[in-house]
């Protein structure tokens, strides 16, 4: 005799599920003398968790992709590995109806060459289809994936024509895995897509790196219309190293932008983000304090409005370790509560996503005497709320040395660094911009009236300044 469940009894075990998982767990996945490294993660209404991530190859000396499959609770369903051939890389994946697509690169065993790829595999871990990208005498690598109104779309870099570095690689496809247009995107210099998704009104906003000088990088942002075209650039301007490593978009269509950057008092990273509206102009860059040690946000996410955790790694006082943290910040980029994971060795966290049951789902490798392993993290944050209702103040700003000569150094109070600034004419051309750091040097600005707007952490600061 057959049984079923009936509607009350699906929507228990529904309930059940979830409850299971509401409580945290550590998945550590991996063997010894094996490198695993966990990318990304996705969770299905069901609760179970798949995770992605790269395993050691056992028919090449290189990596291959690894998918896992993990239950509410934490543990390992079934893990299955994706090889073709070479030493393949995954770095992002996205669901959609009954299977994932995941991009990342392939890489020529025992040399120099990569190439970009896009997999399909379906609920069960089968591979329904695998596409390499790639020119003999070029390097391409995907480092994100996003799905669209008409498709799909992966970002990363590909060899630059002038032999400068590297530009930026588009490549938007459909459920065959083939493109309906690809976009080499960039200037004369070393440029590097990380991260794209699609804003509400039908554009993509991706994020990168590129370079400034022979040490310096800096963030960027682009928004393209839906056929590749920039409509909007924005380059975060700072005198110190940094760059981006992802983006979401907000409930109300803005772009949120995480990375690392160095400071005016140390030349190791701390975690910055930076809120643009849909037009990439920004709205406010700041930095999440830690310590003097190397810090990176790798990741963030929205949990609800006004509320969003980043994730990446961060010196450890406590443990003397750099360990994954998980930062709850609000709306105008200030802390609420952190966390750490991870063991004694060097730990990263590369994804994080909220969890059905209100938590977070956190992925990355942590590291053992002797190998890596993947990680995958369920825990929970004291979150903001409602922060996204508050009307930054303005504060006027006292500036010295004002009326100024051509060229000066102007010095703010501490409290604006690592904040951003901006310079713009009397008729509102904006003339220079960049990142607050002990003092500010204008130099060769004509004779006029200019004005100086300072934002950090949802705090505006405004001055005027007259040039002799």
């Amino acid at each position: 005799m057959k049984n079923f469940l009936t509607l009350p009894s699906l929507a228990l075990l529904f309930v059940l599920q979830l409850a299971a998982q509401s409580m945290p767990f550590e998945l550590v996945y991996g063997a010894d003398g094996s490198q695993e490294v966990g990318t990304a993660a996705l969770q299905m209404p069901d609760g179970h968790v798949y995770m992605l991530g790269n395993i050691q190859s056992d028919t090449t000396t290189g990596q291959d992709v690894l998918l896992v499959k993990v239950s509410p609770t934490g543990a390992v369903v079934w893990a299955k590995s994706y090889d073709n051939g070479q030493s393949e890389f995954a770095y992002d994946f996205i669901q959609e109806d009954d299977k994932f697509i995941i991009a990342g690169e392939s890489n020529v065993v025992n040399g120099f060459d990569k190439n970009a790829f896009v997999l399909k595999v379906d609920f069960d871990g089968n591979s329904l289809g695998f596409n390499v990208l790639g020119e003999p005498t070029k390097s391409e690598q995907f480092q994100s994936i996003a799905q669209t109104d008409l498709g799909y779309i992966a970002c990363g870099f590909i060899t630059s024509d002038t032999g400068v570095g590297n530009d930026i690689f588009l490549y938007h496809f459909g459920d065959l895995l083939f493109d309906s247009w690809d976009r080499v995107l960039g200037v004369p210099v070393n440029d590097i897509g990380m991260a794209v998704a699609q804003l509400p009104n039908g554009n993509y906003a991706i994020c990168g790196d590129r370079r400034v000088d022979s040490v310096t990088y800096n963030a960027f942002v682009m928004v393209l219309n839906n056929r590749g075209d920039i409509l909007h650039e924005t380059v975060i301007q700072s005198p110190f190293n940094g760059g981006s490593k992802n983006l979401t978009i907000t409930d109300d269509g803005h772009i949120l932008v995480v990375g690392e950057m160095a400071t005016s008092t140390s030349p190791a990273f701390d975690v910055f983000w930076t809120k643009l509206t849909p037009q990439a102009e920004v709205l406010w860059t700041t930095y999440v304090p830690s310590t003097d040690a190397s810090d990176a946000g790798f990741d963030l996410c929205q949990v609800n409005s006004g509320s969003f955790v980043i994730t990446g790694y961060s010196f450890n006082e406590t443990a003397a370790n750099t360990d994954i943290v998980a930062i709850s910040v609000d709306s105008l980029g200030e802390e609420v509560e952190r966390k750490y994971f991870g063991g004694p060795g060097l730990d990263i966290a590369y994804d994080v996503k909220p969890s059905l049951s209100g938590g977070l789902l956190i992925t990355g490798k942590t590291a053992k005497p002797s190998h890596n392993d993947a990680i995958l993290i369920h825990d929970f944050l004291s979150l903001a709320t409602g922060t996204e209702t508050i009307v930054p103040p303005v504060e006027e700003l006292s500036v010295y040395p004002n009326p100024m000569r051509q060229t000066a150094v102007l010095n703010l109070p501490e409290t604006w660094h690592g904040g951003t600034w901006q310079l713009v004419d009397n008729s509102g051309k904006l003339v220079l911009q960049g990142i607050v750091s002990q003092s500010l040097t204008l130099d060769g600005l004509p004779s006029g009236v200019y004005f100086l707007s300072v934002n950090k952490a949802g705090k505006k600061g405004v001055g005027r300044l007259v040039v002799l």
